[in-house]
């Protein structure tokens, strides 16, 4: 440090009528390192960027599944075909069977609501909707990672049905 930087600290020093042990201990205290956890200012704005992605990227998940569906309609044939090539695609990953098991709650819901069944068909079906439902959310933890991959997958299938339509 140069003379005249320490001189002007000393003055102020004399001025502010502090001693030489508490002058010690504030420039100790001013100039120590900081430990632990940096403090982050923006963390708030980050965990909501965060959930709004995975929102997003679950919505056009579903969005893929719902127009997915759309083209499987009521011909069986063409339904098989899209499972079959689905299968195919997803053969290998470790949440291909949630996926099929999203796909098949996706047609379990359309069936539901289009009211042309009997009762005790619709009892089945909500059966069958109470234990799909224990299989994990998109956005459980083990498949959020995979989501990316996932619409990826059903993004190729609806290119593959534009382009044969």
């Amino acid at each position: 440090m140069s003379q005249g930087f320490l001189w002007e600290l000393e003055k102020l020093r004399r001025q502010f009528e502090v001693d030489g042990d508490e002058f010690r201990s504030a420039v100790r205290e001013l100039t120590r390192k900081q430990r632990g956890l940096k403090p982050q200012d923006y963390t708030e704005e980050i965990t909501r960027s965060r959930k709004n992605r995975r929102a997003s990227r679950e919505l056009e998940y579903r969005r893929n599944l719902e127009e997915l569906a759309d083209s499987f309609g009521g011909d069986s044939q063409k339904g098989k075909a899209i499972v079959d090539r689905l299968t195919d695609l997803l053969r290998g990953d470790p949440m291909a069977h949630a996926v099929l098991c999203d796909f098949a709650d996706c047609l379990r819901c359309r069936v539901v609501n289009s009211n042309n069944i009997l009762d005790s068909d619709k009892d089945h079906l909500e059966q069958l909707g109470f234990y799909l439902r224990g299989i994990e959310s998109p956005d459980a933890p083990g498949r959020r990672k995979l989501l990316a991959a996932h619409i990826k997958v059903i993004g190729t299938v609806l290119r593959e049905l534009r382009k044969n339509t």
